[in-house]
């Protein structure tokens, strides 16, 4: 057997093969043996998690990213120009998108619910249970930070919810997962990103992403924006030594995929819209959400329509 390969955890079995093959042989089995509940594991992800840092060893990481559900919202638009909204069957579009592809974790930047002064009703938080177990059988982390629509409520609805799978509110302490370490801030006001700067820690890893839910400059006008975001970047890179490779913002609701230069380091920009029609046009972009591989030193983003 080869230094990186391993043999089945179920007793009598005898396959082997890098911890990915191994993984994938449990999963396909359908014997009560071959169970993730029953040999300890929380799925093939987690079971490939500790193969590999058994081994020292570290792979790109595969990120499922979705943003701007406003779960409860019946209207896209402003003003006099609206239309009609479906967020949750947009959002089950979306996880049926995300749940074919093998996924380390899924990510979700912001406004999972829209929360406005009807609060968030035991039905949404049921539907979005339900969605979000689908993603439970491989034990895929569900990593998210709070939007502008959270309030409290949205975020007890988070820690509410009641699936198998690890769900993390990210923050400035590294979630590494592969060879990617994911920070995230909620959003905050103008006057709170005045007195504060996130002290993100630092991380070893190959690949940095941040996730931020704000109106930002350049995207939108400073007047209009909570943040300058080429100035936050550079003032937080002098906790984690270097800048993030990939940051991913939400609250937008625009398609946004750029390259921006801070300090001689380019950083990638990415906004996918949202998982349902909230542009300022109805035609803005089509409902979906996004794949992220990390491929060590660069990381790969590919958009992903819901319908």
């Amino acid at each position: 057997m080869g230094s990186n390969e391993v043999t089945c955890p179920v007793s009598g079995c005898g396959y082997t093969g890098p911890a990915a093959s191994v993984a994938g042989h449990v999963s396909g089995k359908k014997d009560d043996k071959h169970d993730w509940g029953a040999l300890g594991y929380n799925g093939a992800n987690h079971y490939k998690r500790v193969q590999n840092e058994k081994n020292n060893e570290t792979e790109p990481a595969t990120l499922g990213w979705l943003t701007d559900s406003h779960i409860g919202k019946t209207t896209g638009g402003y003003g006099k120009t609206t239309w009609k909204i479906q967020p949750e069957e947009d959002l089950a579009n979306i996880v049926s998108t995300l749940d074919v592809l093998d996924l380390d974790a899924v990510v979700h930047t912001g406004d999972l619910f829209h929360n406005d002064r009807h609060g968030i009703s035991s039905t949404q938080l049921r539907r979005v249970t339900s969605l979000f177990e689908q993603f439970q059988n491989e034990g895929t982390p569900i990593l998210y930070i709070l939007g502008n629509h959270a309030r409290e409520d949205g975020e007890e609805a988070w820690n509410s919810l009641a699936v198998d799978s690890e769900v993390v509110h990210l923050s400035t302490t590294p979630y590494e997962i592969g060879n990617a370490a994911i920070y995230g801030v909620d959003f905050q006001p103008t006057k709170w990103w005045k007195q504060n700067t996130p002290r993100l820690r630092p991380s070893d890893t190959d690949y940095k992403i941040l996730c931020l839910h704000q109106s930002v400059s350049p995207y939108r006008s400073k007047a209009a924006s909570e943040i300058d975001l080429r100035q936050t970047l550079s003032e937080m890179s002098q906790f984690i030594d270097g800048l993030p490779d990939m940051v991913l913002l939400g609250h937008l609701h625009e398609v946004i995929e750029d390259q921006l230069s801070i300090n001689g380091h380019t950083v990638s920009v990415r906004n996918y819209g949202a998982t349902t029609k909230l542009g300022a046009k109805r035609d803005s972009f089509e409902p979906g959400c996004a794949l992220i591989t990390t491929e060590y030193s660069s990381g790969n983003y590919i958009r992903l329509s819901g319908e």
